[in-house]
């Protein structure tokens, strides 16, 4: 299987908190449905993924 490399990141982040970059390996099929799914609701596909990752449950605090 080829698997294209995308790094998906904010040219300009105004956000002082978003501070972290995160780069992941995914198909030109899932970099479609990215995308069209970000172009579907209105947002960037940076957005889409921060709104998914915000319906995950709280993390559990560190060492407790």
């Amino acid at each position: 299987m080829f698997l294209l490399y995308y790094t998906i990141r904010s040219d300009i982040c105004h956000d002082k908190m978003k501070n972290k970059k995160l780069e992941i390996r995914i198909t030109n099929y899932q970099m479609i449905q990215l995308e069209q799914e970000a172009v579907r609701r209105g947002m960037s596909k940076s957005e889409l993924i921060r709104s998914l990752i915000a319906k995950f449950p709280e993390p559990k605090n560190e060492g407790a």
